[in-house]
């Protein structure tokens, strides 16, 4: 877990995209099926020119992605992960020319080692229907999501407190489509009162300095150094996490953790929910804040 904690960190934060990669290529023989390094890898076919590619290892990056390789995904997740990523960077158009022949590549391999069903459930972002399921789910509430959610708050149910730090996991779902600040600074003041001082008053947040002041005077009453904020099922947009910046202070004990796919640079901190090991790498985290 420490490993691809140190991994993780160096993918999502380092500015050295030799760093970045070699940290790729290391976290997918630990983990072949990380989401991160997945992602990553991808990203560094699609975004580097030629003359770089060639310099960071170019063919090995792409020849990590395909299946059947020693480093390359032997989950189906994981097989299907490569191939939603890789659909989803052809519909932005911003492949190189290197690029788009590695996708097309890529792709035709996986077409081929891969059961159909598990293919097309990839492609178009959807579970194949079958007996027991009803073939009404709407997007975005597939067997699948649901599942991945279920698994994600018992993990979160069992997280343990140490001495000085008390973690909060925060279903933040309703902050979704949420773009007004002032709206998202007393949801976010609401539910941490809710579930952390449930018999205490919910106080008035109306921008980041009240929400701030707010959350150390819950923090006081749990009488914990460390209040650390885990935050799952939204997937972060702009405003929302300009918000976590605006109130993650780590020299007065406030730190957020988001369960995410997106990247996020410091002071927030993300593990993606197909993390290995996620209880084991959450609590490594919250005990190291002491």
């Amino acid at each position: 877990p420490t490993s691809i904690t140190t991994l993780t960190e160096l993918i999502q934060n380092s500015q050295n995209t030799k760093i970045r990669q070699e940290a790729a290529k290391y976290l997918s023989i630990i983990d072949p099926n990380n989401s991160i390094a997945l992602t990553a890898s991808i990203d560094f076919i699609f975004n580097y020119q030629p003359d770089e590619l060639n310099k960071f290892n170019y063919q090995d990056t792409v020849r990590s992605l395909k299946p059947g390789y020693i480093f390359s995904p032997t989950t189906k997740f994981g097989m299907q992960r490569v191939i939603t990523i890789l659909k989803e960077y052809l519909s932005k158009e911003i492949y190189n020319n290197w690029g788009y022949s590695a996708c097309c590549e890529i792709l035709w391999e996986y077409a081929e080692n891969m059961p159909y069903l598990d293919f097309y459930e990839a492609w178009y972002n959807q579970p194949t229907t079958h007996p027991e399921a009803p073939d009404n789910i709407p997007v975005g509430n597939t067997l699948l999501t649901q599942s991945l959610e279920n698994q994600i708050n018992d993990i979160l149910t069992q997280l343990q407190p140490t001495t000085q730090t008390y973690p909060l996991p925060i279903n933040i779902q309703s902050l979704t489509d949420e773009t007004d600040i002032n709206a998202i600074c007393q949801e976010i003041c609401t539910l941490i009162y809710s579930l952390a001082l449930p018999d205490a008053d919910i106080p008035s947040a109306n921008n980041f300095a009240q929400l701030k002041r707010h959350i150390l005077t819950a923090k006081r009453q749990l009488q914990k150094r460390h209040l650390a904020l885990i935050l799952h099922e939204c997937t972060p947009h702009a405003t929302l996490i300009n918000c976590c910046r605006q109130i993650a202070d780590a020299n007065i004990g406030l730190h957020i953790l988001w369960i995410t796919d997106t990247p996020l640079n410091a002071p927030l901190r993300g593990f993606p929910p197909q993390q290995p090991n996620l209880l084991g790498v959450i609590q490594t985290w919250i005990n190291e804040l002491n």
